[in-house]
């Protein structure tokens, strides 16, 4: 049997086996820039609108793409980020940070989504507290803008894994588009439900998705090979090829069953 035989919550269903890679994306806000001169504000201004209508056009392809491959439901759901961004009143408020602050444009993003980020997740309504990780997905978005740094969210760490299963902190829509786009198998989180828009995203690419919290100090380390049963709720670690061949039977069985329950119930018998 499995060394390690841990129970989780099922965000996206599915079972694949692969390795597992710890990946810490940065979402740390960038340092500050104080005493701003009047030139600097404007150039601020000037830089935060550049690099807010450079993401758009981002998500605008995406969109094409998802559309494409005829995902309507999952390309209005990067068309809410595009909103998002369009939005006058947001940036009227980074403005306001940038004028009245003297913030550099990514201090000022941080400190407007972070307030934005703090109100949904307080929120009474899960599906609003759900929606505060569309907020921190634009904010990532727009600081590796802003800090001129690659598109890339996380590839570099495990472009030479096989079946690189990704545990992280917390599922954003970015992140399983580039998965989706990098041969990502599964994903295992610390926090968020089956509600988010990301999880979402993960079902319809057909990503399997588990929630368990302080995965590390369950004695999982990076690279250690994996069997995520998002269907029973449980990760394998190091199985054997009893344990896949038996969640592979299973899987089997329960599809058998479920296309003769189809086919009893069908109006045309």
């Amino acid at each position: 049997m499995a060394e390690i035989n841990i129970k989780g919550e099922i965000i996206s269903p599915g079972t694949v086996k692969g390795t597992l890679c710890f990946v810490n994306f940065k979402g740390d806000p960038p340092a500050y820039k104080d005493n701003l001169s009047h030139r600097d504000v404007s150039r601020e201004i000037s830089r935060f609108e550049e690099e807010a209508d450079s993401v758009i056009n981002e998500l605008i392809e995406a969109v094409r793409v998802l559309k494409k491959d005829s995902l309507f439901e999952e390309a209005e759901i990067i068309q809410t980020h595009i909103l998002m961004l369009e939005d006058a009143e947001f940036r009227k408020r980074v403005h306001e940070k940038i004028k009245v602050n003297r913030l550099a444009a990514e201090i000022a993003v941080e400190h407007v989504l972070q307030e934005m980020v703090s109100v949904l997740e307080n929120s009474e309504n899960m599906l609003f507290a759900q929606r505060a990780a569309d907020l921190k997905d634009i904010g990532m978005r727009l600081r590796k803008k802003l800090d001129k740094e690659d598109s890339t969210i996380f590839y570099e760490l495990f472009k030479d894994v096989k079946d690189p299963v990704l545990a992280v902190k917390e599922l954003l829509p970015s992140l399983v588009l580039e998965a989706k786009a990098r041969g990502v198998r599964a994903f295992i989180v610390e926090r968020g439900t089956s509600f988010s828009h990301a999880a979402i995203l993960a079902k319809s690419f057909g990503l399997p998705a588990l929630r368990i919290e302080n995965l590390y100090s369950l004695g999982v380390r990076n690279n250690n090979k994996v069997l995520i049963d998002a269907v029973n709720g449980i990760m394998l670690t190091d199985p054997s090829e009893e344990d896949i061949n038996d969640v592979t039977m299973l899987r089997s069985e329960e599809r058998r069953v479920g296309k003769e329950c189809r086919s009893r119930w069908s109006p045309y018998h």
